[in-house]
C-alpha cells in the first residue's frame, strides 16, 4: 500500500513539475519566432469617464504575452489572460478610434482590430466646473469636488502688483480626495492690492482644461497672537487638570504632566524641535483623562480667531518622518470656542493634518515637521470667529493606521491667529 502511495505521489509531482515548466516556457523569448499571434476578436466598447473599456476574445496562441490598445500617442497593455483593457486620458467628448493588438513573447504584434467609442465626461472636466476661489489670510484658498476620486493636478495662475512690480506666478497642487482644498499663502501685499486668479485642471496624460477666470479680490489679513507681556509673562492660562472653566461648560482640562511632558509646554512659545529637549505636553490615557482629551485655554482677552498651527513634539523615532508623523503626534483634532451668548462650546470644525507625499529627504521631512500644521478655522469659507476669550483644542486621532489610531500622547505647541486689533 505504501509503495502505491509513493508511486501516485511521484506521478502527481511529475505532472505539477511538467505544468510549471510548461507555464515557465511561456515567458522565455524565442528570438527565431517571427509569426505574429492572431488578432483579438469580438470587440465591444463601454464608455467610461475620460476613457473607454474594450472587451474582446483572447486569441488562441501558445506564446501570447499581452494585449495592447493604442489611442493617439498613448499605448495601454494588459496580461495575456485578461479579456478587457481600459484606455484612459480621453479628455475630449468626441469619438475615438482605438487599435487593439495581441503581442507574443517574441514581441510580434498581430494585425490590429479597431473599434470606436465616445467616452463620458472626464474627471478633470468635472472638477473644473466646481472650482471656487476665495480670499484667505495673507493668501487665498481653492476648493473643488472630485467625485470620481481620480488624481487631478490643479493649476493655479495668479498675478498681482507688489511694490510697483507686476508678478505672475503658477502653483500646482495634486489630489485625489473627494473634497479638494489648497491654500496659496505668504502673499505680503498692501490692503488695497488685488490678486487675479485663474484655475485649470490636468491629468497624468498631459491633458489640461481651459483656465477658468476666478476674478480679482483683496486678501484677508490676520496676525499671530502674542500672549506674552514685556516681562515675558504668559497672558494665556487654563484650568487645572480635570476641572472645568469658571463658567462650567461640561468639558474638563486634560492632565499633561505624564512622563517627561508638562502641561504648560503647550502654550509656552517654545517648539520642541530636537531629541531630548522635552518641551512638550504628554497626555496619559490612564491618568484619569477623558478620551478624546481637551486643552481649554483662557486667552486673557477677546479675539476674533482665524487660524491655528499645531506643532508636534520631536520624538525619538528613527528619521525625521518618525519624529513628527507617528502615533504620538496629532493627526486629527477639533476646535471650539466658548460662545458666551449661547453659553455653549461652538465647534469651528474637525481638521486632518496631512502627511507630506513624495520621496522626501530627511531635511525636507524635518523642515515640514518643525513648521507644524496650519489650519484655517473655516477652510471652505475663510472668516473670523466672533470675539471670544476661551479656545478649546480636542485631540482625536494620531497619524497611525491611516488616522484611525486613538488620541496621541504628545503635543509641543499651539499657536493662534486673529484679526489685528
Amino acid at each position: 500500500m505504501n509503495i502505491i502511495k509513493k508511486y501516485l505521489w511521484l506521478c502527481a509531482s511529475m505532472i505539477l513539475l511538467f505544468g510549471a515548466c510548461e507555464e515557465g516556457e511561456r515567458f522565455k523569448m524565442n528570438v527565431e519566432d517571427s509569426n505574429p499571434p492572431a488578432t483579438p476578436t469580438n470587440l465591444s466598447a463601454k464608455a467610461l469617464n475620460g476613457g473607454i473599456r474594450i472587451h474582446y476574445t483572447i486569441p488562441k496562441d501558445e506564446d501570447l504575452m499581452s494585449i495592447e490598445a493604442k489611442c493617439g500617442d498613448n499605448t495601454f497593455a494588459v496580461s495575456f489572460y485578461t479579456d478587457s483593457i481600459d484606455v484612459r486620458g480621453l479628455f475630449e467628448l468626441k469619438e475615438y478610434t482605438i487599435e487593439v493588438y495581441a503581442v507574443d513573447k517574441a514581441g510580434n504584434k498581430s494585425q490590429p482590430a479597431t473599434i470606436s467609442q465616445t467616452p463620458l465626461e472626464s474627471a478633470i472636466s468635472k472638477v473644473t466646473k466646481t472650482f471656487k476661489v476665495l480670499p484667505g489670510f495673507n493668501g487665498f484658498v481653492i476648493n473643488w469636488k472630485n467625485e470620481l476620486q481620480e488624481t487631478v493636478n490643479v493649476f493655479v495662475e495668479y498675478e498681482f502688483t507688489q511694490d510697483g512690480v507686476k508678478r505672475e506666478l503658477l502653483t500646482v497642487f495634486s489630489s485625489r480626495d473627494t473634497t479638494g482644498f489648497a491654500i496659496v499663502d505668504d502673499l505680503v501685499l498692501n490692503s488695497n492690492e488685488q490678486v487675479k486668479v485663474k484655475v485649470s485642471a490636468g491629468d497624468n496624460f498631459n491633458n489640461r482644461t481651459e483656465a477658468v477666470d476666478q476674478g480679482a479680490f483683496t486678501l484677508l489679513y490676520d496676525g499671530e497672537i502674542n500672549h506674552f507681556d514685556e516681562n515675558g509673562k504668559n497672558l494665556w492660562s487654563y484650568p487645572i487638570p480635570f476641572q472645568e472653566p469658571p463658567f462650567g461648560g461640561g468639558v474638563v482640562q486634560a492632565w499633561g504632566d505624564e512622563a517627561d511632558g508638562r502641561t504648560e509646554c503647550f502654550i509656552d512659545g517654545i517648539i520642541d524641535d530636537a531629541p531630548g529637549t522635552y518641551n512638550y505636553t504628554f497626555i496619559s490615557a490612564g491618568a484619569g483623562n477623558v478620551i478624546p482629551w481637551n486643552f481649554l485655554i483662557d486667552l486673557g482677552d477677546y479675539y476674533e480667531l482665524s487660524r491655528v498651527i499645531v506643532h508636534s513634539r520631536h520624538g525619538a523615532e528613527i528619521g525625521a518622518r518618525g519624529a513628527y508623523f507617528t502615533g504620538n503626534d496629532v493627526g486629527i483634532f477639533a476646535a471650539y470656542f466658548w460662545d458666551e451668548d449661547l453659553e455653549e462650546w461652538v465647534q469651528t470644525g474637525v481638521y486632518k493634518n496631512p502627511i507630506p507625499e513624495g520621496n522626501l529627504s530627511e531635511l525636507q521631512w524635518y523642515i515640514l515637521g518643525k513648521a507644524g500644521h496650519m489650519q484655517y478655522l473655516y477652510p471652505s469659507d475663510p472668516k473670523f470667529t466672533k470675539p471670544v476669550r476661551w479656545f478649546r483644542f480636542e485631540c482625536r486621532n494620531s497619524f497611525d493606521g491611516n488616522y484611525t489610531a486613538g488620541p496621541p500622547a504628545c503635543v509641543s505647541e499651539l499657536r493662534l491667529f486673529s484679526k489685528p486689533k
